[in-house]
């Protein structure tokens, strides 16, 4: 089974950094897209984690991860 996350991380006011991970990002997404969205959840203080502020963004990225299952016979 291959699975993607698009990680997207944030700067915070405290300098810190904050990331919003997707599971299963649509498969045509853009980076403008993403860009677009980012930089809304900025401009509209619509995510406060921990009551600081989130002051721009750092960047993003989408993984790929293969999942193989293990049939072990437990005796």
């Amino acid at each position: 089974m291959n699975n993607k996350i698009l990680l997207m991380r944030f700067k915070k006011e405290d300098n810190k950094a904050f990331s919003i991970s997707l599971r299963v990002p649509r498969a045509n997404v853009t980076e403008e897209e993403i860009k677009n969205v980012m930089d809304y959840i900025v401009d509209n203080s619509l995510i406060i984690p921990g009551g600081v502020a989130i002051v721009g963004t750092i960047d993003a990225k989408i993984t790929s991860t293969t999942t193989e299952k293990i049939d072990l016979i437990l005796e």
